[in-house]
């Protein structure tokens, strides 16, 4: 793939990402506080499996900020909710890539739980609230159908690309 074709596509990836952001901040879930369904995850999984770590990194780190700053909430709690979700969410689905022998499901499922904790512990440093702990079992039983959802969709678009050779 050249140079122009792989920057496009990770630009849409990026721009795709802050859609699914935005998009999915519209949609609450009836008496879950705060629980996504990890739509923009699926960017960075694309990311992930057809570019690699490095890609994936930029792409989430383009969402976060770009989606931030659409959303007029750059620098706020909401902000760094994000950001720490997404930050360990990158790095173990990277690790999980490299040294398990997991599917795209896998590191999807393992992806939406550790965003679950890395926000946990954004909000027990900011607040210095050790009580969020309790959520956590909430958070970790939701995160197995929504990362297999967006784990699926993303196995979905990448067999796509693949087949196409679009990448």
């Amino acid at each position: 793939m050249n140079k122009t074709r792989r920057l496009l596509m990770i630009t849409m990836l990026v721009a795709l990402g802050v859609i699914f952001h935005y998009a999915e901040s519209l949609i609450e879930l009836p008496g879950i506080p705060g629980v996504r369904l990890g739509f923009a995850n699926i960017v960075g999984l694309i990311a992930l499996y057809l570019f690699g770590f490095r890609t994936m990194v930029e792409v989430n780190l383009g969402r976060v900020l770009f989606a931030s700053l659409l959303n007029g909430r750059l620098l706020t709690i909401g902000f760094f909710l994000s950001l720490g979700g997404t930050v360990l969410a990158m790095l173990v689905s990277g690790w999980a890539k490299r040294y398990t022998h997991c599917s795209v499901l896998g590191v999807s499922m393992l992806q939406a739980s550790f965003h679950g904790l890395g926000q946990v512990l954004v909000v027990m440093g900011i607040y210095s609230q050790s009580a969020m702990v309790f959520y956590l079992p909430v958070l970790m039983i939701l995160a197995i159908p929504t990362g297999l959802f967006t784990g699926y969709i993303a196995h979905l678009v990448i067999q796509h690309l693949s087949r196409r050779r679009l990448i």
